[in-house]
């Protein structure tokens, strides 16, 4: 396999994997406890912002320049 196609594999598992936790995220809302008296419009906006595109590319270009950096300096 090459580092290209590992890249598009890991790539397609990181979409899978967002869109998966994406949907989980009004049974995550539900299960709050009561009693941490947390309001759930703001736990509800901070996760909405874990899905946001410009968040999510950040995070994959970040994690490939990592692998990138450790992958020439083995």
């Amino acid at each position: 396999m090459t580092f290209d196609n590992l890249l598009n594999n890991l790539d397609k598992e990181y979409r899978d994997s967002l869109i998966r936790s994406e949907e989980q995220m009004p049974f995550i809302l539900r299960k709050l406890p009561i009693e941490w008296h947390v309001p759930s419009i703001i736990v509800e906006d901070k996760l909405k912002q874990l899905f946001d595109e410009e968040w999510t590319m950040g995070v994959w270009n970040g994690f490939v320049e990592c692998l990138n950096y450790n992958i020439s300096n083995e």
